[in-house]
């Protein structure tokens, strides 16, 4: 896999989750 990229994985999150589990991740 790639190395570990916070702003990716932070993409990767905004992409995959819901959002009503991007408020959890981005606090408002």
């Amino acid at each position: 896999g790639l190395p570990f990229d916070p702003e990716a994985f932070k993409n990767t999150i905004v992409c995959e989750k819901p959002n009503n589990n991007l408020n959890k991740f981005k606090g408002y």
